[in-house]
């Protein structure tokens, strides 16, 4: 995906992260989704993450991983699979990209981060073969 696809999918990440660590009464909805949709114009003109990968069911955009590269690591920023597309297997098929993609770069390790709370993730990434490794703690004022 690149550049000239942003203005079909700009909004793609909006109300797609309900279990984010962005949430009221610290952020509202508009700020969530604003800081996501920046977060992926970022990755898919290669300004933070390294790029971004998308699956299609039937032509349609139905996910997609971001990835960013630093050595032998690699590590997944966002990955997202719309609502009408979920429990068909695509974020396992996304994980896998990610998980070629550092390969194919030469890195040893990929790693990826989600709240404890997000369930869903965390049995996707325990499915997926990883495993926790640490915790962190975020505090809002």
């Amino acid at each position: 995906m690149g550049k000239d696809d942003l203005p079909a999918v700009q909004n793609l990440t909006d109300g797609l992260y309900l279990s984010s660590r962005f949430k009221s009464p610290w952020f509202t909805e508009e700020e969530k989704d604003s800081f996501y949709r920046e977060w992926f114009k970022k990755a898919v003109l290669g300004q933070f993450d390294d790029l971004c990968m998308i699956k299609r069911v039937d032509g349609n955009i139905a996910g997609f991983v971001t990835v960013r590269v630093d050595n032998d690591d690699a590590s997944i920023g966002l990955i997202g699979v719309l609502a009408e597309y979920q429990a068909l297997g695509l974020g396992r098929a996304l994980i896998h990209c990610a998980e070629s993609y550092a390969v194919e770069k030469g890195c040893k390790n990929l790693s990826v981060a989600t709240q404890l709370s997000n369930l869903k993730a965390m049995n996707l990434y325990m499915k997926s073969g990883y495993f926790l490794q640490q915790t962190a703690y975020w505090f809002y004022k």
